[in-house]
């Protein structure tokens, strides 16, 4: 078959890349033989392409369609550039994987800012033409966006590739940076729900251990990467339990703590922002939902530590996660002098009262399918919506994990009330867990008769590999319980 020569052919190229990656049955582990040529396509004469773009400006009154599909063709290769380079970037940002040096040799900063999405979503040469001429002053590269720079917010996309460049973890060595990640052009960018995510989860993998962390989640597995040995294992779980500790430690450094305490308070934002959309009925795009895994992880390793310098380390018992409390949910009202109060536009569509759960007067609540496979009767219990917790509930209980998380981890006074606050906390991150497979699996809040269904997913039905095995890990991490995992 011979090499492809239209544009068409190279979009559809990328295209089938994404996919392989986010959404395949069996997930790529690395770039392909088939992305590295069109992206290598995609950059030949790009400064020449950016010239072209630019110098295609012409008085509304004059433009013609010829010159209107000539700019679209142009315009056309620059974001497929532009896309391979955000999609390589990703690699390392929201897949995990071990950073590489690029396939090309421009650095991001040397790349073109695409033109406005009001430019490239005109639909005829009058409007085209009327939008390129306002937007005809706008920078042409990333270096040339500066701080000082006066323009009109840019749109999600040149916003994707201005975080790339300025945050790639191409070839970066470091496990994680102890310095801050505030960016001095952030207040140019776009603020949709999706440009928001990816600024905070691209902040949150630099001030996290990220591999390391999926790592000690997964058992040795960084999503479907196996740790080559067991050296590198434990390398990864010093790795992780040294990052965690700062959070308490007494004679670390300011400079120190700052990865850690600023992970955190990035990890609850993420969340609560994806509180919101999902309330909004904002679907997740391909792979924006990593971020959302990754903040939950983030407070899972803090509960769980917390845990071992409370109880100490200890044995796996597989017993699975559940509520520490007899009265399972919501939490009870003035637990704490200073929890701050749920935040009420978050629970406009839910009950006043969260449904009531049956449960055994002595003994815990239980999860239902989310037990151990070794604590399991030989036949699998039967699933019962009675025995779940409703989707409300598990809603209302995350929002308020999140509104005492860093009053209850970050603050001075917070290892002090450590030992009151720990069944709290680890209720609380319990249905954080379950609330993020929920949200990751795209089950809708109003969803409450889908419960079991939600529950019983099996891999294979769509999702894909890598959110097949992220839901997957979840599961795993609710059966095994609070020890054992080393950190």
């Amino acid at each position: 078959m011979a090499e492809p020569d239209r544009l068409c052919d190279y979009q559809a190229m990328f295209l089938i890349e994404v996919h392989s990656h986010y959404r395949a049955r069996r997930a790529a582990k690395t770039l392909s033989s088939r992305f590295e040529k069109v992206y290598h396509k995609s950059t030949e004469d790009f400064r020449s392409v950016t010239s072209k773009i630019a110098d295609v400006v012409y008085p509304p009154e004059n433009a013609t369609l010829d010159q209107w599909v000539q700019w679209i063709e142009l315009a056309t290769w620059q974001r497929l550039l532009l896309s391979c380079y955000v999609l390589e970037t990703q690699q390392a940002i929201l897949l995990a994987r071990e950073p590489v040096p690029s396939l090309i040799q421009e650095t991001g900063l040397d790349l073109p800012v695409p033109t406005h999405c009001s430019v490239w979503d005109a639909t005829d040469p009058t409007e085209w033409a009327f939008a390129a001429h306002r937007f005809s002053h706008s920078p042409r590269y990333v270096y040339e966006v500066t701080a000082d720079l006066t323009v009109p917010p840019f749109d999600s996309f040149q916003s994707s590739v201005l975080l790339a460049a300025h945050c790639n973890r191409i070839d970066s060595p470091a496990p994680y940076t102890s310095s801050s990640t505030r960016l001095d052009i952030e207040h140019l960018l776009d603020t949709s729900p999706i440009t928001t995510r990816q600024l905070l989860t691209t902040k949150l993998v630099q001030v996290t251990p990220i591999r390391a962390l999926l790592a000690v989640s997964g058992e040795s597995w960084i999503l479907s990467e196996k740790v080559p040995s067991a050296q590198d294992f434990t390398a990864m779980k010093t790795t992780l339990r040294g990052w965690l500790l700062q959070l308490w430690s007494t004679s670390a450094t300011k400079a120190s703590t700052v990865a850690i305490k600023e992970a955190l308070k990035l990890s609850i934002d993420i969340l609560q922002n994806a509180l919101k959309e999902q309330q909004n009925s904002i679907t997740l795009d391909w792979g924006t939902g990593m971020g959302i895994y990754f903040a939950a992880l983030v407070l899972w390793a803090i509960t769980t530590t917390a845990n071992t310098r409370i109880k100490g380390p200890q044995k796996t018992t597989q017993q699975p996660l559940r509520p520490q409390s007899q009265s399972p949910l919501p939490f009870a009202t003035g637990s704490s002098p200073s929890v701050a109060p749920t935040p009420i536009q978050l629970l406009n569509q839910f009950p006043r009262h969260p449904p009531s759960v049956t449960s055994s007067p002595t003994q815990p609540h239980n999860i239902g399918p989310l037990q151990s496979r070794e604590t399991s009767p030989a036949s699998p219990p039967s699933i019962d919506c009675n025995t779940l917790l409703s989707h409300a509930q598990i809603t209302i209980n995350t929002i308020t994990f999140l509104s005492t998380a860093l009053l209850d981890f970050g603050s001075s006074d917070s290892l002090a009330q450590l030992p009151l606050n720990l069944a709290r906390c680890q209720t609380g991150c319990i249905s954080l867990l379950l609330w993020v497979k929920l949200r990751l699996r795209g089950v809708s809040l109003e969803d409450q008769s889908g419960m079991a269904d939600a529950w019983t997913a099996r891999p294979g039905e769509g999702l894909g590999e890598l959110l097949d095995g992220v839901t997957g890990s979840l599961e795993r991490i609710l059966g095994k319980g609070w020890s054992g995992w080393g950190i």
